[in-house]
Parts: C-alpha cells; structure tokens; sequence
C-alpha cells in the first residue's frame, strides 16, 4: 500500500526526542512543540489499560542514556503529592479526559505555595524543567497522559510528602 506510513515505535520516538534534546538552547519549546503532534507509537495503545488500571507510570521504552517514555493515569479527585522529579525535566502530553497542572514554590520558611493552575485537556502540552515542583490531578472521568522524562526514575524522585 503506497501513501501510508507506519507509526513510529516508541524507541524510534525516544531517538527523535533525544535528538531534539541534545540540540541545545530551546530544547523545552522544541520537544513541547514536538510531544503535541508526533503520532502515537502502537506501544502507548497496548499499554494503555494498564496505565489505568494500575493508576501509576507505567513505561513504555527507555534509551540507555536516559530519555523514557511512558503513560500515566491520573484518576479524578486524587492529586498526588507536590514532587519533582529528582533533578530531571520532563514534557506531558493529555491524550485523554481533563486534569489539573499546578506549580509550586517553596518559601525561605520551608512551606509551599501554589503559584499556578492550569486545567489541561486532550492535546495539551506541559513542561517541567528540574527544578519545577508540581502537582496533578484528573477531573471528572481523570486524564491520561504520554510522559517524556529526562531519565526514569527509580522510583518517585522528589516527593515531598503529603498534601501541602
């Protein structure tokens, strides 16, 4: 059949990112730009009931130098904590339902302040850099997302425990 072409898979998804990112100045304009319209790799259909049923990151594909792609399900009314994500940026892209996306700054006494929030929604893109401290939540049915990390974490990087 002419005039199609296959979706790409994650790891040639990865390969692209990371060509994206070691491209220097810019990279968070790029990669966001990138992440809202590369077509979905086959991997993010067939992980995607586990990503819900299991209502946490669930990876997809990982290059050795760092970059991962992965889903995750955020369920309505359940935030999680204020986190970052060890020192690592990331880029998410809302493939299904409606979530909340809120930053976070730490005052000189240690407490946390919300400094923003924004309702995010199919296509949207969000972008964290190292130092960001944040914290989502879906809406309604919850929302899913495809998640472009710096590195896979070990485990949840950052967390600062708790609600604020």
């Amino acid at each position: 059949m002419t005039g199609v072409t296959a979706a790409p898979t994650a790891a040639n998804l990865l390969e692209q990112a990371a060509a994206i990112a070691d491209g220097g100045r810019q990279q968070q304009s790029r990669l966001s730009r990138w992440l809202a319209t590369v077509p979905l790799p086959p991997e993010v259909a067939a992980a995607r009931a586990e990503a819900i049923r299991s209502a946490r990151g669930l990876p997809i594909a990982a290059l050795a130098k760092g970059l991962a792609l992965g889903l995750r399900w955020f369920p309505p009314g359940v935030p999680t904590s204020v986190h970052d994500h060890g020192g690592r940026w990331g880029v998410t892209r809302v493939l299904e339902g409606r979530g909340l996306y809120e930053t976070w700054s730490r005052s000189p006494d240690g407490s946390l302040r919300c400094t923003s929030v924004r309702e995010v929604g199919p296509g949207d893109v969000v972008w964290f850099d190292a130092a960001t401290l944040h914290r989502q939540e879906g809406l309604d049915g919850g929302a899913l997302e495809l998640v472009l990390l710096e590195r896979l974490p070990e485990h949840n990087f950052g967390d600062l425990g708790g609600r604020p």
